[in-house]
């Protein structure tokens, strides 16, 4: 940038702050009780189940023969593909094998209606047939010839996609080849007669088709959808696998959070403090240079606000958990490394008696878009297409990518999925306000004579040891041990989403263990139970206790996970609860081996995805450094 007017520095200012409250407040507009968001705000984060609590319900099979544990698994899978597609994206589901019964973990909220409603979809079999007509009962099921004449199941179906015409919105049905010769029968015989194609789902009418000619493309489109919600809640119900069996409901209880009530508080400290730590040492050293800094990192945070909220009312959000605010921490860290060094070169440029104008063009040239965010955006859109919902581009695309390793509709991890998000949302943050509004602010500032003194920006001396030339030669060398030690910290940050045995003792998300659920009359608390746990040498790895309360009958009990394989070190442990607290009438609620539906295949899929980040950083690191070798060498021969 040549050449700034003194406007943009006051428009930039505005644009920030603008932002900032809109990422804030969000827009809403209410009619009676009825809310209508367009923007989010702030109030609208959503906390995660190891802050907030959740509420765990219990599914057991319906069937008349004791269930495998592949089709346990498989089932799991698909309700965790289901609560992805109702964006309940913080949810844990666990297969109990001893007991055959699925646990499910949600977010709290919502009214008993909205609860119920998902429940049903949940517990729903999902039997997709297209029949011949819509000829049903007084209760809506099929009858006579459409009971009989199943013309396409679920396996005759490719994908179903969401389009949009105008203000209007619709899906389309694409089959596979054996589905495209059927439906072509299908549509040709029922064109003499002018029949009508109706789709249902476990014997519910959805929606008929009417049929005027032959269809030969193996494709079908459904239009008069009102809004694209509703086009994509149709088109998840139609992509959703259909479960081995049906489920019902055997037991519901509201659990609270893992690190207790106060561990909301606690996390809004930590980040805030962190915030306020960083924008101090910004202005004690770079004065004015840090203060333009953080009002560059404001806009940065209204990006984060966004990224958690959705900003849009029909965008998905991250809820707050444990391993996101360590993404945060990991991401926000690297965009203030970023301006640290900037403002470092931009004041060693002013002691070398440079203007200020020339110092602050010096200190964001090596702060080009390069190799650095290249590897963060890379690496983000990586994990949001292996580890997020099906349903995503991201994830068709790379779908492709990783298959020889595991399929990656198989896999789907809340935590790295979230840690994806936000270091796409990171790179773009850095990016516009990190480097464009940051410098246009500094350019515009400095056009204004009284910013032009060095005073201003930590310099007290105009003249002194020259530090630009030794910036220079150790920049690149940073660079490349700052980026390796993101890929430390990411594999560390991932460890505590997956839970890597006992090689780090990160804990935060076991994968399987035994779990005991126990009653207890009078007063009993947490500190008291764990107490317990840590004197019994057999649970001395995680040991997670949680204070439930049925929802049915209003008990309240605990629930206690160890990362352990033998249901015998549990058994001791109520053994020594009943002998230390004999009065409060221990009794044992449920106890059983669960295992959660990510399983060990994550590290396998995590592992593949930092191998092929690393080496396409590696190739653009080695053609940029050719590039500027071979540059160098052009202008040597020139002179």
């Amino acid at each position: 940038m040549r050449r700034a007017s003194k406007r943009i520095f006051f428009f930039v200012i505005t644009a920030i702050l603008f932002f900032l409250w809109l990422s804030c407040a969000g827009i809403e507009r209410r009619y009676g009780d009825v809310v209508n968001t367009f923007v989010s705000g702030i109030e609208n984060v959503h906390w995660g189940l190891d802050l907030n609590g959740c509420l765990e319900l219990i599914f057991h099979p319906i069937t008349n023969t004791v269930p495998n544990s592949g089709k346990m698994g498989a089932s799991a899978s698909i309700l965790q593909q289901r609560l992805f597609n109702r964006n309940l994206i913080d949810s844990k589901v666990f297969v109990n094998e001893s007991k055959h019964e699925i646990i499910m973990r949600v977010p709290l909220g919502g009214s008993g209606d909205n609860m119920k409603e998902l429940i049903n979809e949940l517990t729903a079999q999902s039997v997709l047939t297209f029949r011949d007509g819509t000829n049903t009962t007084e209760n809506g099921k099929p009858r006579g010839e459409t009971l009989s004449g199943i013309l396409l199941t679920r396996k005759d179906v490719d994908k179903v996609s969401v389009f949009s015409f105008g203000r209007d919105f619709g899906v389309t049905i694409k089959f596979n080849e054996e589905g495209k010769k059927r439906f072509e029968e299908a549509t040709s015989k029922l064109s003499v007669s002018g029949g009508v194609i109706s789709i249902w789902l476990d014997d519910n009418l959805i929606t008929a088709l009417s049929v005027s000619d032959t269809i030969t493309n193996g494709k079908a489109s459904i239009t008069g959808f009102g809004t694209i919600a509703d086009a994509i809640e149709f088109a998840n119900k139609m992509n959703t696998k259909e479960l081995p069996f049906g489920f019902r409901l055997q037991n519901a209880r509201v659990i609270e959070p893992r690190f207790g009530v106060k561990g909301k508080m606690t996390v809004l400290i930590l980040l805030f403090g962190l915030g306020a730590l960083a924008v101090i040492l910004l202005m004690v050293f770079y004065r004015v240079g840090g203060i333009i800094c953080s009002l560059a990192l404001a806009g940065q945070f209204a990006v984060f606000v966004n990224a958690l909220t959705g900003f849009l009312s029909s965008s998905s959000y991250l809820a707050v958990t444990i391993p996101v605010c360590l993404g945060l921490i990991l991401v926000v860290g690297l965009n203030l490394r970023v301006c640290f060094l900037t403002l470092k070169r931009i004041k060693a440029a002013l002691k070398d008696g440079k203007t200020a104008k020339s110092s602050i063009n010096f200190g964001f040239q090596k702060n080009a878009i390069k190799t650095g965010r290249f590897a963060l955006l890379l690496l983000g859109m990586v994990l949001i297409g292996c580890f997020g919902p099906p349903i995503t581009l991201t994830n068709r695309v790379l779908n492709w990518l990783f298959c020889w390793i595991v399929s990656v509709h198989s896999i789907v991890s809340e935590p790295l999925y979230s840690l994806g998000r936000l270091l796409v949302a990171g790179v773009f943050a850095d990016i516009l306000f990190g480097f464009f509004a940051f410098k246009w602010m500094l350019m515009s500032l400095v056009r204004f004579k009284v910013f032009k003194n060095p005073a201003f920006y930590g310099v007290s001396l105009q003249h002194g040891e020259t530090e630009v030339k030794q910036l220079t030669d150790s920049h690149n060398k940073k660079q490349r041990v700052s980026q390796r030690a993101f890929v430390v910290w990411g594999v560390l940050l991932a460890a505590t989403a997956i839970n890597v045995g006992t090689l780090f003792k990160l804990h935060l998300h076991p994968t399987s263990g035994w779990f005991l659920n126990f009653s207890y009359s009078g007063t009993l608390s947490r500190e008291q139970v764990a107490k317990v746990a840590a004197e019994q040498k057999s649970l001395s790895g995680c040991v997670e206790i949680r204070k439930f309360s049925d929802v049915a009958s209003g008990d309240e009990g605990f629930s206690v996970f160890a990362n352990v394989e033998r249901g015998k070190d549990l058994a001791e442990f109520e053994e020594a609860l009943k002998r230390e607290f004999v009065g409060n009438n221990i009794e044992e609620s449920g106890k059983g081996y669960v295992t959660l539906t990510m399983g060990s295949n994550v590290l396998i899929k995590l592992l593949s995805v930092f191998c092929f980040v690393y080496t396409m950083e590696s190739i653009l690191i080695y053609c940029c450094s050719k590039k500027r070798k071979k540059t160098a060498q052009v202008s040597h021969d020139l002179s």
